[in-house]
C-alpha cells in the first residue's frame, strides 16, 4: 500500500487549513514522497521527457494538486495518487502539446481518475470524447487556453504558458474562447443533455 493512503484525508485537511504548519507539513509530505516522484519521472520520460522534465512536472503537480485541494476541486472520493499522476500527465501532456512534440502523447490521451461506477464511467468517457471532437473544432490557440484553463491555472500562469502580455489579456482571450466553445455546445445538445 503506498504510503500516503494513510495520511490522504490529513494531507486533504492540511492544505486546505489556514494554519501555515499544517500546509507546510502536506506540502513536505507530498515533495518527499519518492514514489509519487518515481512515478512522475517515469511517465514524463516515457513520454519523451528526460529525469529533469520529470522533476518540474513533479513539483508543478504539487503546484496544482495545492490549488485544486484548497478549491475544493478534490474532495477526496478517489485517491490522491491517481488524482496526482492525472494532473501530471495532463501537465505533461500540454506541455508536449505546446512545444509540438505530441506526436507520442496524442496516441494516449490522458483521462481523469474513474470513479468505482462503471456505467457512470462509460457516460462519462462517451462525453469526454463528444467534448474532445468538439475542442478540435476550434483553433490550436483556444484549445490550448482551455486546457490550461481547465487545469485551474491562474490568469497570469496563462499569459506566462501562452505568451500573452499579460493577465488581462489572458482573461479576455479566455472570454472568448469560452464563448466559442459554447456556440460549438449549443450546436450539440446531445452533449449537455447527457
Amino acid at each position: 500500500m503506498h504510503p500516503l493512503s494513510h495520511t490522504q484525508d490529513g494531507i486533504i485537511a492540511a492544505l486546505g487549513s489556514t494554519a501555515d504548519e499544517r500546509r507546510k507539513w502536506a506540502l513536505r509530505c507530498l515533495f518527499e514522497d519518492k514514489v509519487l516522484r518515481q512515478m512522475s519521472i517515469a511517465h514524463v520520460r516515457k513520454y519523451g521527457g528526460n529525469r529533469q522534465d520529470g522533476e518540474d512536472v513533479f513539483q508543478e503537480a504539487i503546484i496544482v494538486l495545492d490549488r485544486k485541494i484548497r478549491m475544493g476541486d478534490f474532495r477526496g472520493e478517489g485517491s490522491i495518487e491517481g488524482y496526482f499522476m492525472g494532473i501530471v500527465r495532463w501537465h505533461w501532456f500540454n506541455q508536449q502539446h505546446k512545444t509540438g512534440q505530441s506526436t507520442r502523447l496524442a496516441e494516449s490521451r490522458p483521462e481523469p481518475p474513474l470513479s468505482s461506477n462503471p456505467e457512470l464511467d462509460y457516460l462519462l468517457t462517451e462525453r469526454r470524447e463528444l467534448l474532445e471532437k468538439l475542442l478540435q473544432q476550434l483553433a490550436d490557440k483556444c484549445r490550448n487556453l482551455l486546457k490550461f484553463y481547465q487545469l485551474d491555472f491562474s490568469m497570469k500562469e496563462i499569459a506566462h504558458q501562452m505568451g500573452f502580455a499579460n493577465s488581462g489579456v489572458a482573461k479576455k482571450e479566455a472570454f472568448l474562447c469560452r464563448k466559442r466553445f459554447r456556440v460549438l455546445l449549443e450546436r450539440h445538445p446531445e452533449i449537455t443533455e447527457k
